[in-house]
């Protein structure tokens, strides 16, 4: 497990580093007025130190869509074989709102990347050998239990207590558990559940995690509402799934941008092997550009054609890798990897 930074259990943020910022918008971005689902308020500086797996602190998670060339909307009743079958250009600007349609840039715009042809890095297969038990139940995260616990309870909030007293890290494994044994009915299991996820992808920082709250907190029955059209999807479509929670490429819960917002989809499957939502953030990305050649990625905002196409790749690698080792390979275990190659 990855070493932490010392805890860090109140809401302030450290600034962004000049290098750190978001990109400036493509004439292909679509840009979104501010409103208050933003959180890359500027009033409030953004963390940009990372403390731990799936802390999503270096992302700036309502950052303008910066994924240029694949900023295209996909029917969210296109399954996901058919991502994986449509790798031409062409096919890639499939659009069913045309609010959403922005004509190619002179300036750094880029076809989309031919995902067909990338291949998964031979230190991700290498990775691939040590048992899932490990790599995925068993990976571990601390967790600020007392500020969680309190927070939650302060906006008297359903789902508290987050985690007993005592409890100080949870577990994909846990995660797990949780989702097999939810009831979608129920208001205060899905949201114990999203603030389970929240602590288990934020770890010690704390960023931005008191809006979140304090969005639920607001309005509860549209937040409650998002999250199990959510979930009732995440087992079977992607693009349905991510919708439920970025309508038309924004929030439906504030401040729940996309990096956190495919944990809750991931974690709805429970650890099944065939579960189609996989975990997009800032790092995931990173990898996916930098070693993995998908160089029309952009770096936060994905609208839902491109996390679709996220996971159909990470589904053809795995089917690939599944035949090669001969067992069961999950998406998550590639997407691990990619988090920290």
């Amino acid at each position: 497990m990855l070493s932490h930074d010392p805890a860090e259990i109140n809401d302030r943020e450290e600034p962004i580093e000049p290098t750190d910022r978001a990109l400036p918008i493509e004439p292909t971005d679509k840009a979104e007025p501010t409103d208050p689902t933003d959180s890359t308020d500027p009033t409030e500086p953004i963390d940009s130190t990372e403390s731990c797996d799936h802390n999503d602190s270096t992302e700036p998670e309502e950052a303008q869509r910066t994924d240029r060339a694949d900023s295209f909307v996909i029917s969210p009743s296109c399954p996901l074989v058919a991502a994986q079958t449509a790798p031409e250009p062409a096919q890639d600007h499939i659009d069913l709102s045309a609010s959403l349609l922005r004509p190619a840039g002179q300036d750094g715009a880029m076809a989309p990347t031919d995902l067909s042809r990338l291949q998964l890095p031979r230190a991700c297969r290498e990775a691939l050998a040590k048992q899932r038990s490990e790599r995925i139940d068993g990976h571990t995260i601390p967790v600020a239990t007392h500020w969680w616990n309190t927070e939650t309870a302060a906006a008297h909030l359903p789902g508290t207590p987050v985690t007993e007293p005592g409890v100080t890290e949870l577990s994909r494994g846990d995660l797990f558990r949780d989702a097999a044994n939810l009831d979608p009915g129920c208001e205060e299991e899905l949201l114990r559940f999203l603030w389970r996820v929240l602590a288990w992808g934020s770890g010690m920082r704390l960023r931005l995690n008191r809006r979140r709250i304090r969005a639920v907190a607001d309005n509860p029955s549209s937040a409650v509402a998002a999250l199990r059209q959510a979930l009732q999807a995440a087992r079977e479509n992607p693009a349905h799934a991510y919708e439920a929670l970025r309508p038309e490429g924004r929030n439906a819960i504030a401040y729940l941008g996309p990096a956190f917002s495919t944990k809750v989809l991931y974690f709805a499957g429970g650890g099944a092997l065939d579960h189609p939502c996989v975990i997009l953030d800032s790092q995931v990305a990173a990898t996916l550009r930098d070693i993995c050649k998908w160089d029309s990625l952009g770096k936060g905002g994905w609208p839902t054609s491109t996390y679709v196409r996220y996971c159909a790749l990470l589904d053809r690698w795995a089917r690939e890798e599944s035949r090669q080792l001969g067992r069961h390979i999950g998406t998550d275990e590639i997407e691990r990897w990619l988090f920290r190659p």
